[in-house]
């Protein structure tokens, strides 16, 4: 018998998405990748200390007090590490009431969005403005 993936609905990532609010303004300390739909975000605010946020597409999104990490980061977690490190949580929304999650970062710069496609198969996508800078997987479509 073949399980399927739980996903979570438009409304369930609703309420989720207020819960951790209380995420913004707080600074990207660490990223982790440790499994291939799993993403691990460390962040640190002023007067609060240390918060992790972890994500699993397209399963879950939830506050943790402990992550488990591989000893050897991939390309794509690098890659994230070197946007997105000592960035500033600015914003956090569900995208129109789909199964979207846009995580907003300011830098001195520019700002940079993390999208979470919570949905099968879902990805994870590094955006700068409406540029694709890094996604976990790549996806070609014949319109999109």
């Amino acid at each position: 018998m073949k399980t399927t993936d739980a996903q979570l609905s438009a409304l369930e990532l609703h309420y989720l998405i207020k819960e951790i609010q209380v995420l913004i303004d707080s600074k990207v300390d660490k990223i982790y990748h440790p499994e291939k739909n799993v993403l691990i975000i460390q962040l640190h605010k002023t007067g609060v200390g240390k918060n992790i946020l972890k994500i699993k597409i397209p399963e879950y999104i939830c506050m943790t007090d402990s992550k488990s990490v591989n000893e050897k980061p991939s390309q794509f977690c690098m890659y994230l590490r070197k946007k997105l490190s000592n960035t500033f949580l600015e914003s956090i929304r569900q995208m129109e009431f789909e199964r979207v999650v846009e995580l907003k970062f300011r830098t001195k710069e520019s700002e940079l969005s993390l999208v979470f496609e919570m949905f099968s198969p879902g990805n994870i996508i590094l955006t700068e403005g409406n540029k694709i800078l890094s996604a976990l997987e790549n996806q070609e479509y014949t319109e999109r």
